[in-house]
């Protein structure tokens, strides 16, 4: 499952980014908070992230903090069953698939 995060940075980490947005080379670090709701957790909004830019331009890896007790945490590093991958997927296409 492909998820697009959304981080809060502060001004400064913020401004920084936005100055060298077009900087192919540009490579840093900045500390955000996550600011996603994910359907399969619970309060997934304010886990701390560190937010790193890639050469070329590519969009910013979004890596949560390890020693953040919560259970998306846990399950980004120590990954999830296949059945539980299989579950969600079927609700995915089981919710894409719903008329309005």
């Amino acid at each position: 499952m492909n998820y697009r995060f959304w981080v809060s940075l502060s001004e400064k980490s913020y401004l920084d980014y936005r100055e060298n947005f077009n900087n192919k080379n540009h490579v840093t670090k900045y500390f955000g908070w996550l600011c996603n709701v994910i359907p399969e957790y619970e309060d997934t909004l304010a886990i701390p992230t560190t937010v790193y830019t890639r050469k070329g331009n590519l969009r910013p890896l979004i890596i949560p903090h390890k020693n953040f007790d919560h259970p998306f945490v846990k399950d980004y590093y120590e990954g999830i069953s296949k059945k539980e991958a299989e579950n969600r997927i079927n609700n995915m296409l089981n919710t894409n698939n719903e008329s309005p």
